[in-house]
């Protein structure tokens, strides 16, 4: 039986997760996070029966102490919370599935407390790739790339003989097709490409999701 913890559990990543767990039998939710929603985080705690939940906001955990006060479930509370439902000691991997560089420092606390890091959170290593691929080197710890674009590349190349791979792509040609339809980019050029890349970044939020039709 693999003991798992997720932080982020009511957000995409960690319901289909959560959905990987109800379909197989050798999975068991130790802990579990949210940032505030605690009516999908209580739903949750009643399925799993974590030892362990978190909420980023103080308050809302005070609230949810007191739905689930029937239950033998501990709860925290902001980044002490993070922190604590990272390095479980019943946990054997940690699933980073909460948005932001707010996922760092549960992740390198994770990684000390010698816990494998299933990542969905992609500023971990945007911002601090320099900090966590070493560390996971020097605990012997895996980072297991979770999230739809990173875990297919992972998967093609598993087993793979790495000498052999001059070059990886990862293209987004259907939305960057898109944006120039829409006038937000102007084709070509890297140059070019950069230059818009802000307004880019804000049509795609606005209008498109460009990792939504892969999840």
């Amino acid at each position: 039986m693999k003991k798992i913890a997720i932080l982020g559990s009511t957000g995409s990543i960690g319901t289909q997760t959560l959905d990987v767990v109800r379909a197989n039998g050798d999975l068991e939710v130790v802990g579990i996070s949210a940032g505030s929603n605690i009516t999908l985080l209580e739903q949750q705690i009643r399925e799993f029966h974590p030892k362990f939940a978190a909420v980023g906001d103080e308050a809302k955990a005070a609230e949810l102490r007191d739905r689930v006060k029937d239950l033998p479930v501990k709860i925290g509370s902001g980044m002490d919370g993070m922190i604590e439902l990272a390095t479980m000691p019943e946990s054997e991997i940690l699933v980073t599935a909460i948005v932001g560089m707010i996922g760092i420092r549960p992740t390198v606390a994770a990684m000390k407390a010698g816990k494998d890091i299933a990542l969905a959170n992609k500023e971990t290593l945007v911002t601090a790739g320099h900090i966590i691929m070493p560390l996971a080197e020097e605990c012997g710890v895996q980072i297991l790339p979770v999230d739809s674009e990173h875990s297919a590349i992972f998967q093609c190349l598993h087993g793979e003989n790495r000498k052999e791979i001059e070059k990886l792509l990862q293209a987004y040609e259907r939305e960057v097709m898109l944006a120039q339809d829409h006038g937000y980019l102007q084709p070509n050029t890297t140059r070019t490409y950069l230059l818009h890349s802000r307004n880019f970044v804000k049509w795609c939020k606005n209008g498109f999701d460009p990792g939504g039709r892969n999840k």
